[in-house]
C-alpha cells in the first residue's frame, strides 16, 4: 500500500484525545499495595510522556511489559509515543528541503516503520484490554488512524466501527471522523460526510474549534 504522508483532520484531532487518555489506567488486579510492578512502571512513563522525557517514558514502559507482558495500557502508550515519532519525522521531512533524496527517502522509510510498529502495539493492546475496557475503544480508533496512514480504508472502518461499538469508549467524536475520512477515501463520500458530520457534532467545543470546514480532509 502506498504511504500517505498527509494528516488528516481527524488524526491531529486523536492525538490531543490519545495525551489526554494517556493520564488514566485501567482496573487491573492489584496487590496488597494496590498498585501492581506494571502499573508503577507505567505511571512514570505517563509522567515522563506528558514532561517530553520520551526516552524515559519508553525505557519505563519496556519494564513495565518485562513485568506483565499483557499489560494493555503500556501497549497503548507504546503506540502513542511510536505514531507521535512517525508523524514528526514525516513532518521534518517536508520541512527540511536540504535533505537530499537519499536521506529524506532513508527518513520516510523510518516513519513507516514506526507507524507499523505503533499499529503493533495497538493491536495487543487492543487483544489484552479486557471485554469492556474503555481503553479498548481507544486502541481499536488509534488503529483505524494507522491504517488511514496506509491508505487501508476498509480495516479503518473495521476498526473505527469496533471503536463505536464499544460501550464505555468516550472519544467517540475521534472515531467518527475517522469513519468518515475512511470511508471518503473509499469513494463513499456521501457516507463520509454524514459520519464526518457527526463527528463534528459529538466533539467538544474546545477541539471543535481547531477542526476545518469539513472533517476529514487535509489540513
Amino acid at each position: 500500500m502506498t504511504p500517505r504522508w498527509r494528516a488528516p483532520a481527524a488524526v491531529v484531532l486523536l492525538t490531543a484525545s490519545l495525551l489526554g487518555a494517556c493520564a488514566g489506567r485501567t482496573k487491573t488486579k492489584e496487590p496488597s499495595d494496590g498498585v501492581s510492578a506494571a502499573d508503577k512502571h507505567y505511571d512514570v512513563a505517563v509522567a515522563s510522556f506528558h514532561n517530553g522525557m520520551f526516552e524515559d517514558a519508553k525505557l519505563q514502559l519496556e519494564r513495565a511489559l518485562a513485568v506483565d507482558p499483557k499489560h494493555a495500557d503500556s501497549y497503548y502508550l507504546r503506540g502513542v509515543l511510536l505514531l507521535n515519532e512517525g508523524k514528526s519525522m514525516i513532518e521534518a521531512v517536508e520541512s527540511q528541503q536540504c535533505l537530499e533524496d537519499e536521506a529524506a527517502n532513508q527518513q520516510r522509510s523510518r516513519a513507516q516503520e514506526l507507524h507499523r510498529r505503533a499499529g503493533e502495539a495497538f493491536q495487543a493492546a487492543a487483544d489484552y484490554y479486557e471485554a469492556g475496557a474503555a481503553g479498548r475503544g481507544r486502541a481499536l480508533n488509534s488503529l483505524s488512524v494507522v491504517d488511514l496512514h496506509f491508505d487501508a480504508s476498509d480495516k479503518a472502518i473495521t476498526h473505527a466501527r469496533a471503536a463505536l461499538g464499544e460501550k464505555f469508549y468516550a472519544d467517540r467524536y475521534s472515531a467518527l471522523s475517522n469513519l468518515g475520512w475512511a470511508y471518503y477515501e473509499a469513494g463513499r463520500s456521501r457516507v463520509g460526510d454524514r459520519r464526518a458530520a457527526a463527528g463534528r457534532a459529538a466533539q467538544p467545543r474546545l477541539l471543535r474549534r481547531s477542526l476545518p470546514a469539513r472533517t476529514g480532509l487535509p489540513r
